[in-house]
């Protein structure tokens, strides 16, 4: 189903209006659901999910609130279109890359304040430039009648009367012939006459910024800003710097030509349109979109070029929030936060801008790329969300989709409910609540835990099987042949940023008949195989054996050979991980007869007390020749985890914790678990759609959902919640248990 454009912005417009203007929590309703901060962010990735194809092919949406991020989303293509030969036509993509929330952004003006703006405050802080010196203080060629009055302050405001855009490249190649030709050029309006937003006035900004560190301002505001916040995906000219995964933007630069030879479109150029030749044609993917930033400044101005991912551009937002601390440093000091952002005569801030019907104090700013940060410190909320909405391409006028409502229709729903959670804040809470459960700090890792080589009983060697999943987007692997252990150091050549391998071995024995399987995970060589005089004792000294050398276990397939019973499951210790879900044919995933199937296991276990968390696996043994449903073939079942970083003993850690999903196909976006509702963000995938079963003691179906996000609020007679997320083809995603305390 197709949707129009204009009723699309009817729509966020009206969800703007619907949506009330800031609430205080004095003139508040007394009584709010403690889920309206969910709602509000369901709501916003509604409107979000309608705009996708019609507004922007894709985007990332970020929600954090007291300094952690609660929500990440990622929605539609990175890019949808490539550029032929030569960069004079381009193709659609088949399929076309999807944007994830790792994807950075061509941030266009957000580069004023998170790149300029930040480097003036922080030169502020330090006693280098004062706000109300004149520019030639820094500057000092920067003269003349009108120049001279100019001050710090003026730029920041834009209000220094300097012209607002101009193709400088037809005029100068780079920054020394650019700052020549803003000198010279006559100004457009009275020094503090007035705000109009310029680009000229922030690329004077960067210059002044380049003249007093001694640095050029990309390095600086690495060094000092990015890097020293820990910011490791934030920088100019980032395909130089070896960054891949870009949201695409513009088919060159043809807007832009376009306001050059229309003198009715945007802005009006006096010169001679084709004095000048030099246009890109390919579409822009890495590399800056804006004119001036690429041709005159070598895609590094005080003005745009900037790119960043959501996750990076929330810390800046939450460094301001806190009145200049992030990660329990002070970087700039408060008063000078405040100073930046105490609204002035316009009505705007110090490079900021003031969003309309939104608390006092909250700032924002957007990019002609379609990217939009906002801070509301009333909330501690940051909220980022980036389009690549130029991707889509003009209208027939020649405009890029306009977003100001979609973008106001985002920021209203969600501090709308995070000012109704605010107001109920005082009023009780239930005496059954969820234990503590964050799934949000860290990011996604995809990653499989039990697969097979050459090495044992699979058809690969272990180079083309780790290449198989590296290829197909895991970030871990665990090679787990049987009663082997491959050095993860023959391999090292995988290893990258985005890849790791974790050693592992399948300890396989067999009590009779029975055959007894046993992961290790993270172990530092080959552990032997134990058995014992019973079923118990023969998995017992299994799981022991591994966590005798500090590594993670967990129990392989039960009902292979139907040979672990769930009451001998229950009398393992030690234990945390089991199998609710192997990608191998002859494993039984679903029981038969009088064996229950694995998750009726699952959840005989937690009835009974016993706290484990259900993994899925592939334990893929056919890379070669066909892939089929009666053949063992990789890519079945895998585990996503919440980790803080690509390393081994963090994965280990944070699965023991229960901080991950298990899947067999489902992808999820974010998990939100407050004290007594959850949300569960299903990533979307075509048309399919998605039914979300609430699981509790014995198996009982607590609540059943088509809805996404899929939300659960507590009765107050649960022990536990297991949510499962099965799409219309039946594959499935498991949340782990979250449990209830009193």
């Amino acid at each position: 189903m197709s949707i129009d454009p204009g009723r699309l912005l009817t729509a966020c417009f009206a969800l703007v209006c619907l949506v009330p203007q800031y609430v205080s929590a004095q003139n508040a309703p007394q009584r709010l659901e403690s889920s309206a901060f969910v709602r509000g962010i369901a709501t916003a990735d509604s409107v979000i999910g309608a705009a996708i194809g019609t507004l922007t092919p894709g985007a990332v949406f970020l929600v954090a609130r007291n300094g952690s991020v609660v929500h990440e989303r990622a929605f539609g293509y990175a890019q949808t279109r490539a550029s032929d030969a030569g960069g004079r036509a381009s193709h659609p993509i088949e399929p076309p890359r999807r944007m994830t929330t790792s994807t950075m952004f061509d941030a266009a003006s957000v580069t004023k304040v998170m790149a300029t703006t930040m480097a003036v405050m922080l030169l502020v802080d330090r006693n280098r430039i004062q706000l109300d010196a004149p520019v030639y203080l820094y500057l000092h060629d920067f003269r003349g009648a009108h120049l001279d009055s100019i001050t710090v302050r003026h730029l920041l405001q834009h209000s220094s009367g300097l012209v607002q855009w101009q193709p400088l490249y037809y005029q100068a190649s780079n920054k020394a012939e650019t700052y020549r030709a803003i000198r010279e050029m006559p100004l457009a309006w009275g020094v503090g006459e007035g705000r109009h937003y310029s680009d000229l006035g922030f690329m004077l900004l960067g210059y002044i910024i380049e003249r007093v560190s001694g640095k050029p301002l990309d390095a600086f505001v690495e060094s000092e800003i990015y890097r020293a916040m820990g910011l490791r995906h934030t920088a100019f000219n980032p395909k130089r710097r070896g960054f891949t995964g870009f949201a695409a933007t513009e088919e060159g630069n043809g807007y832009e030509r376009h306001m050059v030879y229309d003198s009715t479109f945007g802005y009006r150029y006096r010169g001679d349109p084709a004095s000048w030749n030099k246009w890109r044609t390919h579409i822009l993917v890495g590399e800056t979109n804006d004119g001036n930033a690429f041709y005159a400044h070598d895609g590094a101005a005080g003005h745009a070029g900037l790119f960043s991912t959501a996750a990076d551009l929330r810390v800046l937002i939450d460094l301001l929030n806190n009145e200049g601390v992030a990660n329990g440093r002070r970087f700039i000091k408060s008063r000078v936060v405040r100073d930046f952002l105490t609204r002035d005569r316009y009505g705007h801030y110090l490079g900021w801008q003031q969003p309309p019907g939104l608390p006092d104090g909250s700032f924002m700013h957007t990019g002609f790329t379609g990217t939009y940060v906002l801070g509301v410190p009333r909330h501690h909320l940051a909220i980022v969300l980036l389009t690549n909405r130029q991707h889509l391409g003009t209208d027939e006028k020649g405009f890029f989709p306009n977003l100001t409502a979609l973008q106001a229709a985002v920021a209203n729903a969600v501090v709308r409910g995070a000012s109704g959670d605010l107001s109920s804040a005082g009023s009780g809470r239930s005496v059954a609540h969820f234990e503590a459960a964050d799934f949000q700090s860290g990011r996604w890792i995809k990653g499989n835990t039990h697969t097979h080589t050459l090495e044992s009983d699979g058809d690969s060697p272990p180079a083309v099987v780790t290449k198989w999943y590296k290829d197909h987007g895991y970030n871990f692997l665990v090679l787990s042949d049987h009663n082997v252990w491959v050095d993860p150091a023959r391999l090292s050549s995988f290893v990258d940023s985005s890849f790791i391998l974790i050693p592992g071995e399948e300890l396989t024995s067999r009590f009779g008949t029975k055959p007894v399987h046993v992961n290790g995970l993270n172990i530092p060589g080959v552990i032997a195989a134990a058995t014992d005089s019973t079923l118990l004792g023969t998995i017992q000294k299994n799981v022991d054996a591994v966590r005798k050398v500090e590594g993670v276990p967990h129990i392989n397939h039960p009902n292979f050979g139907w040979a672990i019973t769930q009451d001998v499951l229950e009398k393992v210790q030690n234990d945390k991980l089991i199998e609710i879900h192997n990608g191998h044919p002859l494993v039984h995933n679903e029981g038969g007869g009088d064996s229950p199937g694995m998750e009726a296991v699952w959840d005989y276990l937690l009835t009974r007390g016993k706290r484990i968390f259900g993994i899925a696996v592939d334990d893929a043994h056919a890379f070669q020749g066909e892939f089929a449903p009666g053949r063992s073939n990789p890519g079945r079942g895998w585990v996503t985890v919440r980790a803080g970083k690509l390393e081994a003993r963090e994965i280990m850690t944070q699965l023991e914790k229960g901080r991950f999903y298990a899947s067999s196909g489902v992808e999820l976006d974010s998990v939100i678990v407050r004290q007594t509702n959850l949300a569960i963000f299903i990533r979307n995938r075509g048309d399919f759609k998605f039914t979300t079963q609430f699981i509790g003691r014995d198996g009982v179906v607590l609540s059943t959902t088509g809805a996404n996000p899929a939300t659960y609020t507590l009765s107050g007679n649960e022990t536990y919640v297991r949510p499962r997320v099965r799409n219309s083809a039946g594959e499935v995603a498991w949340l782990q248990p979250l449990f209830v305390e009193r």
